[in-house]
């Protein structure tokens, strides 16, 4: 499993790597039952604390997301498909109130944006 971890973004590498695996779990890339790169392999790899990635697991845990089987590791958790669903539109409408502020921060209309969305994706469905 490879994850892209950026030590300038700004970004907690814990809050990176949280994001990268949540994205993961919620498009079915890491499935329920599967289980997830041990801390060590993970944090070996990566050249990181290995408290980072405990603590990216951690929260994933406390999320739903992940589960703790005793002597084997943390397993993608069995969830229903309507808290997948809920779950996903939430991280895409975050995703689009902070595009909408940048915009606006730019000096850019909601109309304006509204058609570069739809020339964005009219050009994505082209291809």
């Amino acid at each position: 499993m490879n994850f892209t971890i950026s030590p300038s973004s700004g970004v907690p590498i814990y809050r990176q790597m949280y994001e990268q695996l949540e994205k993961r779990i919620l498009s079915g890339q890491l499935s329920a039952g599967e289980f997830v790169p041990s801390v060590r392999s993970i944090a070996t790899k990566l050249q990181v604390n290995p408290m980072t990635i405990s603590k990216t697991y951690s929260l994933l845990e406390e999320r739903g997301y992940l589960v703790r089987v005793r002597g084997k590791g943390m397993q993608v958790a069995v969830r229903e498909n309507h808290d997948v669903s809920n779950d996903r539109q939430k991280l895409i409408v975050a995703q689009i109130s902070s595009l909408i502020e940048e915009s606006q921060q730019l000096g850019m209309t909601i109309p304006e944006l509204k058609q570069l969305m739809l020339d964005v994706l009219a050009k994505e469905g082209a291809k």
